[in-house]
């Protein structure tokens, strides 16, 4: 086998083994939710809506788990994370809080917000 084949043939094989171990090392992502329930807060005072918009950042920080550390890279995915539970936690958030002004109210039952990433 001439050199130039060896160095084709050893290129592939690298070419194979990588794009064999890409799948096992991509990160996979987990799709989590987790409800907030409203039922014990006054969403018409200032105070019940801010109590309301802090168990939705909290739950969204559940949902995306805890801070990964130093790795740049993992922050950010746990920023992304954080920020993209949060904002579909607060347009649910909104709906019921122009619905507590509005003097509409859910049954009991209904009373939470899914927050998931």
């Amino acid at each position: 086998m001439s050199p130039r084949a060896s160095l084709i043939t050893t290129a592939l094989s690298s070419l194979a083994l990588i794009a064999v171990a890409a799948p096992a090392v991509a990160q996979t992502h987990e799709t989590r939710s987790v409800e907030v329930a409203y039922a014990d807060l006054d969403l018409t005072t200032k105070a019940g809506a801010k109590r309301l918009e802090t168990r939705v950042r909290f739950a969204a920080k559940s949902v995306c788990g805890p801070n990964p550390g130093r790795s740049l890279a993992a922050q950010q995915d746990y920023k992304n994370c954080v920020n993209t539970a949060i904002t579909g936690g607060n347009k649910a958030m909104i709906t019921v809080l122009a619905q507590a002004r509005a003097g509409q109210t859910l049954a009991s039952a209904n009373q939470k917000i899914i927050v998931g990433n």
